[in-house]
């Protein structure tokens, strides 16, 4: 059985849905998905609206946003209690979504977006032969022509949404980052192998 999924590293997944979400900063922000998200966030861990911060964004409304300490205490809570199944997609841990009802052993291949095979594995799956393999024109396993690859450039797969290193991330303290631990614990116990 032919299948794929893709994960991320669920620190950078959840600290990238920080920096789109919920940060204060109206640049770098979806600010709908922050005025929707997270008073959900809030009430599920059980939090007064009163803990905000607030930005007004480009267009002039004013915008809820959480700075990373706030949002991963935020988080811990949620976790705490044991609800983080019932939080937004973004920040939901990723074995409570594609692995809910099929464990990640059960998959064809589990890999991250930053697999260097990875292009040749979805190549084999499809049944494509590479560019490199058949002097530039990609085939479909059914003979008819498909889309021009090759499986060894791995940059044009277009990472494009990339969250960077952890170290990135300055305003982190030792406190953040053993509750980020602590909220990531259960995701690395099942998805561990398959990350790079």
């Amino acid at each position: 059985e032919k299948s794929l999924v893709l994960i991320r590293d669920p620190k950078k997944r959840l600290l990238s849905s920080w920096k789109s979400k919920v940060q204060c900063n109206a640049d770098a922000v979806d600010t709908f998905d922050a005025r929707r998200i997270l008073p959900e966030l809030l009430d599920l861990a059980g939090f007064s609206h009163e803990i905000f911060s607030y930005y007004t964004d480009n267009k002039g409304l004013k915008t809820p946003c959480l700075d990373l300490s706030t949002f991963l205490l935020v988080m811990f809570q949620i976790h705490l209690q044991g609800k983080e199944g019932l939080v937004n997609d973004h920040m939901r841990p990723q074995h409570l979504i594609c692995f809910l009802h099929v464990g990640p052993e059960e998959w064809g291949v589990v890999t991250t977006i930053d697999d260097d095979g990875l292009t040749c594995k979805l190549e084999k799956m499809l049944g494509v032969e590479s560019a490199i393999n058949n002097g530039g024109i990609g085939n479909s396993s059914s003979g008819g022509d498909g889309d021009v690859f090759d499986c060894h450039d791995v940059e044009k797969m277009g990472k494009e949404h990339t969250t960077g290193k952890l170290s990135e991330y300055t305003t982190m303290t030792e406190v953040d980052e053993a509750i980020l631990n602590a909220i990531t614990r259960a995701e690395y116990e099942i998805l561990g192998p398959y990350l790079d």
